[in-house]
């Protein structure tokens, strides 16, 4: 639907954009400084509420680091994903922190930055940026702030404008930027000189911080060690008739019963699972960053391998070597209770399969330092049926 775009002269364009700025803002004045520390560790994930005046309209965003990269000159970047829910678009953005410095590069490392900010970020501090026309930056309020996602007293406001032209034209936005958080809050606008005697607004957006989580899940976290113990509570449904189903109740103990090293030099451990009328086995092999449960009995079919890449974030995947389609990704981030504990920060893998008329999927919710706490496995087609979930009911770890 076309939205009408409001034609406005300059004055009254500058004046809207300064009034937004003085006391309409979301806090007051403060003290202090704000020194450099943004997060940007794999695994961290932010999610905004995003409103745009000009359609009237409200979209939630992502924003998820899911890899470190290096360019040519061996210069490290963070890659952040961003997902838009609105439209179900996905972008990505990468950062630097060199020293005092961090910089924000849209879509490729290749080009110039697009942002800069220079810590500390002291009230009345400035700089300017990596756009070439009249790039200024400055620390307007240091404070607090409140946002959907929680109220911070020791906020930073950055006031930035960028490519402004004579004629009223131009670009600005406020930054609310908290230490060990990120970016927590952002007004922007951008209009430009339609020739007529006024100017037409192309953005003016509110971004607000709803949820975050900078929680993270290296390799090293997964518990793998000879002795530790988890008792999970399976649920099985299994169709008795045509329109009928029987559900089974089991408890199932998993136990790390023995660990070495393969020729290939990766280790392994083997992995035990006790239920009420069986007894089998997995060996769970690590890599450089890769945990893999190789089946050596037919304890799935079909014989498949369930693996995962680490560091664990949101909208990153992998592939698995196999004929049929192989879909490995983390979903997101969540809260979970189960009947051992309440898990704040849970990260939610699911694993699909399809072909030759089957259908296999395979949803984990990992938490660091404690393995997999919930999962469900479902199969559909030629292949046995299979509609079964377990849940953490109990566990022991060992070093």
């Amino acid at each position: 639907m076309a939205v009408a775009r409001p034609r406005i002269t300059i004055l009254l364009t500058l004046l809207i954009f300064i009034s937004s700025c003085g006391d309409d803002s979301p806090t007051g004045p403060g003290v202090g400084k704000i020194d450099v520390n943004f997060p940007n560790a794999i695994g961290m994930l932010w999610k905004y509420q995003v409103y745009d005046s000009l359609s009237q309209t409200t979209d939630t965003v992502w924003f998820s680091i899911t890899d470190t990269i290096t360019n040519s000159s061996k210069e490290s970047f963070s890659e952040r994903s961003e997902k838009h829910f609105a439209d179900n678009s996905f972008g990505w953005q990468y950062f630097q922190i060199r020293g005092d410095t961090l910089e924000i590069f849209d879509d490729t490392i290749g080009a110039s930055a697009n942002e800069r900010i220079v810590f500390p970020l002291e009230l009345g501090s400035s700089w300017t940026g990596p756009v070439t026309v009249g790039d200024t930056s400055t620390v307007t309020l240091v404070g607090q702030i409140d946002v959907p996602a929680a109220k911070f007293s020791n906020a930073a406001r950055i006031d930035r404008s960028w490519n402004i032209d004579f004629e009223g034209g131009g670009n600005w936005s406020q930054t609310w930027v908290v230490p060990d958080v990120g970016v927590v809050y952002r007004y922007r606008r951008s209009q430009f000189f339609d020739g007529g005697g006024g100017s037409t607004v192309t953005t003016n957006e509110v971004w607000e911080l709803i949820e975050y989580d900078l929680t993270t899940f290296g390799l090293h976290q997964f518990p793998n060690h000879v002795g530790a113990e988890w008792v999970y509570e399976q649920i099985d449904s299994n169709i008795a008739g045509r329109d009928s189903f029987t559900v089974e109740f089991d408890t199932v103990t998993v136990t790390i019963v023995d660990s070495g090293k393969f020729e290939s030099g990766d280790s392994y451990a083997i992995w035990e699972f006790v239920s009420r009328n069986r007894i089998d086995t997995q060996f769970v092999v690590t890599g450089i960053e890769r945990l893999s449960f190789l089946l050596d009995t037919a304890f799935f079919y079909p014989s498949l391998d369930i693996r995962y890449e680490f560091p664990l974030a949101v909208g990153r995947n992998w592939g698995l070597e196999f004929i049929a389609s192989v879909v490995p990704e983390v979903l997101d981030k969540e809260s979970v209770l189960t009947p051992v504990q309440h898990f704040a920060s849970v990260f939610h893998t699911r694993m699909q399969w399809a072909g030759l008329n089957n259908y296999s999927t395979q949803e984990d919710l990992l938490v660091a330092g404690v393995g997999i706490v919930k999962s469900r496995r479902r199969q559909f087609g030629f292949i046995p049926w299979m509609n079964r979930t377990r849940t953490l009911i109990d566990y022991r770890l060992a070093n």
